[in-house]
Parts: C-alpha cells; structure tokens; sequence
C-alpha cells in the first residue's frame, strides 16, 4: 500500500513496504533536499527527455548514496530499462518489483564506505562510478546499439554521469581494466572515419585509374572453340551469343563457354579494369578514406573483477597503486590485504592452487637508510618483481623488506621458475648495489588455501 508522507509541487515522497520513494515528474527538485531518507526516487512521466535529463541529474551526482540511488519510471515508457539506464518501470499502483530490486541495490549501497572524492581528476571519479554502479547493479556495463551515437553504441549508465562525449569516459573503464578494477568481454568490432571516428561510412568501389564511382560491372566470356576472351557486350548480337572472333554461336553455357570473371567499365574514363580500389565514404564528415586508413576499434562489455569490489567498497586506500608505478600489477597495502583475504576464502572454495609468495629482504645498508630513500627503494624494488609477472598476478610492499604477491592459477613450472629468477636476481641486485653489505634474500610460499589454517593453527 502507498502511503503519501509529503507532497509539494517538486515531488511527492510516498512510502511502499517501509521503504521511501520520491516520486517527480520534472527536474526540479534538489536532491539534497531529500537525501536523509530517500530509497529510490519513480519518475512520474512519459517523457523520454525528462526521464533522461532526470536520471544525468541523479547520476552526476558526485554524493555516492545519491548517484546510486534506484531510478524507476512507468511501465508506459516504451525504451527498453538499460536503454534509458532505469532500474526498473513499474505501474503507477503497485511498486512490489521496485521494492524488491530497491532493497537489493541499497543492500549493496550499504557496503559502501569509500566516498567519492571530488578533488581527484574527473576521469578517476568516473571509474570510481563506474565500478560502484556495477557492483550495487550486480551486472556489467553493457553496450546497447544506437545510431545517434558516433559508433553506434552507448554506455547508459555512462552517458548519464556527464554531458562529455562518451568516447574519452569509454577510455577510462579500459583504465580501469588496466589497474584489475574490471574486465572485459568483446561484443562487437566497428570502424571509424579516421577524421571524426564516426562509425557511419559507405564502402564503395572505385576506378582504379580515375577515382569514380561510376562504375558499370560486365561479364567476361571465354568460348572453349577458339578460345577468345572479351567482355559479354562484344558477344552480342540481336540477343544471342556469337563469337567476334570465329562467328559461331555461343548456346550452352559449360559447353560452348563459361565465365571466369568480370570486368569493371568506368562511365568516366572508360578505363577497364578488373581490379577496383575499396574507399570509405563518410556520410558524417564526408571525408573519403582509403580501406587501410579506416581504424578498427573493439566494443566490450565490462564487468567488474574481486579486486574492483574491494576498491568500490573501500576505495583505493589512498593510492590505487603506488605512486610513480606503471606496472598495474602493484597495489596498495591496504587493498592488497583486503584482495589477499577475499582470494584466500575463494581459493579455500573452489580448492584452486593460487599460491602466495613472501619476500623478505635483510640488509644492514637499507636499514640505514632515510625514509625518502627507503621509499625510492621499496617502490623501485617492487616495480622489479611486478615486471616478471604476469597481468592477472598481483604485488605489494608493506614496507622496505617486506614483498608479498598474489599468483592467479599458475603452473607449478611458472612458480617454481619465478621464485628461481627473483631469488638470483634480487641477490645479484644487491650484492652489485650494496658491496659490503651483509645481504640476504628469503623467499616463501604457500598455496593461498592455506593461509587461514596458518592463521588458525
């Protein structure tokens, strides 16, 4: 049952199942005004442009429980839920399914402890977005066609968290791929005019001497008598086939003749040819393209991974990886151990044979070093052993000594060598590096399934 606690001419607040909605059907209304008890916001219309400038409001929000928040509107809206980026359409008298998938996405919004930080770069709030949507959603970001879009597809949800073009926002979930936020899953391949990237082109054939696309396309025949070859128009005579050559009529195709190819007539030049030349024609910018100059992008789903929930719940600690590092594999402290906790009770689950590795480094020089130089060094060693792993591995430094890493399903043969190779090169690092230094190296593991045992035991 509906029950209406306030109501003024910028929305209506009911209740549904002690749940509360805030029911417009315009933009006006501030979300602030609302955000203290707010569950899901209905909007009340038909109006595919007010729904959408409704749900850029919500979503550009930079306040993660109110960018969040559920989004419904009327079963009578014709576009498709993921289309306008909806969670839902619901009748106008019963909300039962809204309240239902309400208290599922707020479940997941009360996970959330990481805050969208404002002073960071826009593009870094987008991927904070991005993966916080997808985890409370509990689905990936999927592309949709469309044809006002320059490559045919959109991104709801991104395209309602700015009034940027979605090509620049698109890159930054492959940034968050980069750093093991989210993962990818190809959908589709387009080409783009390498002038706009406008994905609406016009392939044609053109003459290979002039340039023109006015073309006309004949048969070539070849008579098996005498063995002439020409154009079929050459052939032709009051209607029928006779060779130009011996006079004789041409009846049965495979018999008399066959035709082994055609040739390409230019009404512009007449040159004849039986090789054209492929360009693209943009019908957005009309720029005209070679094939070879026509770039080929990927379109992909994204999905977030077990180390992009950790960062949509927690945030980035601080540093989604440490500073002046380009080695994805390298992630801060904080996160590593709440990702090393997480793929410990899955690798216990699913009984795999990930394997955790500890470094530790002795030495009396590094010791004695200053906090500046320590920190160089510890950064600078990690990046040396984040370089011998692979992309799914994973790497931290809790401090100057200490280096745990994560191996995602290796083969004994890939850890047995890895460890082999960081032992003797980290040693002859050192000992290169630190001459009267007395050093050493101790590297560990164990299978990550084991870990709790050790903890326990």
């Amino acid at each position: 049952m509906l029950t209406v606690l306030r109501n003024n001419d910028k929305g209506k607040v009911f209740e549904y199942e002690e749940l509360t909605f805030l029911k417009v059907n315009s933009t006006q209304f501030n979300l602030q005004d609302f955000s203290a008890y707010i569950d899901a916001i209905y909007i009340d219309t038909g109006s595919l442009d007010t729904i959408q400038t409704v749900l850029q409001k919500i979503r550009s929000n930079p306040d993660n429980l109110l960018f969040l928040l559920p989004v419904f509107a009327p079963k009578s809206v014709t576009n498709n839920n993921h289309e306008l980026g909806l969670d839902g359409k619901v009748d106008n008298s019963d909300f039962f399914m809204a309240a239902q998938r309400t208290r599922s996405i707020q479940e997941k919004i009360s996970h959330i402890k990481a805050e969208i930080n404002t002073e960071q770069f826009f593009e870094n709030q987008v991927q904070i977005k991005a993966i916080q949507f997808a985890y409370t959603r509990n689905m990936p970001l999927t592309p949709l066609r469309n044809r006002e879009s320059k490559t045919g597809y959109i991104y709801p949800f991104i395209d309602n968290i700015s009034s940027r073009k979605q090509g620049g926002l698109i890159n930054q979930l492959d940034s968050a791929v980069n750093k093991g936020w989210m993962q990818q899953e190809l959908q589709d391949k387009i080409n783009v005019c390498p002038s706009c990237n406008d994905t609406y082109l016009h392939f044609r054939d053109t003459c290979s001497s002039c340039g023109s696309i006015d073309l006309k396309y004949e048969e070539i025949i070849h008579h098996f008598k005498c063995a002439h070859v020409a154009p079929k128009s050459s052939f032709l005579m009051n209607d029928r086939l006779q060779c130009p050559k011996c006079d004789n009529h041409l009846r049965h195709i495979g018999i008399d003749y066959d035709k082994p190819s055609e040739i390409t007539i230019c009404n512009t030049c007449s040159h004849q040819s039986q090789e054209t030349h492929m360009k693209a024609h943009c019908v957005s910018c009309g720029t005209e393209s070679d094939v070879h100059e026509i770039e080929t992008r990927s379109i992909y789903k994204y999905s977030i991974t077990s180390l992009g929930i950790q960062v949509a719940i927690h945030g980035n600690m601080g540093t989604e990886q440490e500073e002046d590092n380009n080695s994805t594999n390298l992630v801060g402290w904080q996160l590593f151990q709440l990702y090393k906790n997480q793929e410990t009770q899955r690798s216990m689950m699913l009984d795999n044979n990930n394997r955790f590795i500890h470094v530790h480094i002795q030495s009396d020089m590094i010791s004695k070093l200053n906090s500046n130089a320590k920190d160089k060094f510890r950064v600078e060693m990690a990046q040396i052993i984040a370089s011998y792993l692979r992309p799914e591995d994973i790497i931290s430094a809790e401090n100057v000594f200490n280096y745990e890493l994560i191996l995602i399903q290796p083969t004994d043969y890939f850890a047995d060598d890895l460890m082999q190779t960081l032992q003797y090169n980290i040693e002859k690092m050192l000992g290169d590096n630190l001459q009267n230094d007395k050093t050493s190296v101790n590297i560990s593991w164990d299978y990550l399934k084991n870990l709790n045992k050790q903890q326990t035991g």
